[in-house]
């Protein structure tokens, strides 16, 4: 990391608001998430009542998770120009990046995992992503998982070797293998739930799609009379003290 950009993340860390820090400091480790619900900005907690947010710090918090930035893993492609990005890209272009594989034979056939390992010398950086069961011709995968290596990779034997991957993907936003939690938190905030060697981020909101991206998304005309339910997921699991997987994901709910 350069060093004017860990200044700049050191000092939004320092920035982070002081009731916030306090809430998250006090909630449960699990199933903690961000709402935006009629313009309120609350805590959701398991098996506690929800927290409703000061406006600016709920914005804050919330901003953070959903930052568009978080979606696009660069750094791929033999010259390492290329980027992926989940809720935009589907398998077509993970196979020109990344090379065209199989799906892996998991139990879920309505929404096929794809896995990559790189075939670069000393890397087993691995890369793992599944597409959305929704009708033709959505095709676009909804999660994107980086990892330094095959531990806890579902059908190791069948990723596909790649010299498009390597330790040096990161997302947009700056997350990257090999990062400290206080790495990880001068990028995304005070985590809602740490447990388990992991920093764990959700945030939701209900939206209206336009008509045109319903559409395109491959779903009935009539969902643009429905609200859908958004949500992302960001989850760090560290290894050493240092960030061995990087799992992204951004999903409509759409019944």
């Amino acid at each position: 990391m350069h060093s004017r950009r860990g200044r700049l993340l050191a000092a939004m860390w320092c920035c982070v608001p002081p009731l916030l820090s306090m809430l998250l400091a006090t909630t449960s480790a699990r199933a903690v998430e961000i709402s935006l619900h009629n313009g309120e900005y609350s805590l959701a907690r398991e098996k506690q009542p929800s927290l409703i947010l000061p406006p600016v710090e709920g914005k804050t918090a919330f901003d953070r998770i959903m930052d568009p930035a978080h979606l696009t893993f660069t750094g791929l492609g033999p010259a390492g120009d290329k980027a992926l990005t989940v809720d935009r890209d589907g398998p077509e272009e993970f196979f020109t990046v990344l090379g065209r594989t199989p799906r892996l034979p998991d139990f879920h056939p309505e929404s096929p995992m794809f896995a990559y390992v790189s075939s670069r010398p000393g890397d087993s950086t691995m890369l793992l992503t599944r597409a959305t069961d929704c009708p033709a011709p959505c095709a676009r995968v909804f999660w994107i998982r980086l990892q330094r290596d095959g531990e806890d990779v579902p059908y190791p034997c069948h990723a596909h070797r790649t010299s498009g991957l390597g330790w040096d993907a990161a997302t947009a936003s700056g997350l990257r293998l090999g990062m400290t939690p206080d790495e990880v938190r001068a990028v995304l905030g005070p985590t809602p739930a740490e447990a388990d060697g992991s920093l764990y981020y959700q945030a939701d909101y209900g939206a209206n799609l336009p008509r045109e991206e319903i559409l395109a998304r491959g779903w009935p005309e009539r969902y643009a009379e429905k609200s859908q339910l958004i949500t992302r997921i960001v989850k760090i699991t560290f290894r050493d003290d240092r960030a061995a997987s990087i799992f992204v994901m951004h999903g409509i709910t759409w019944d």
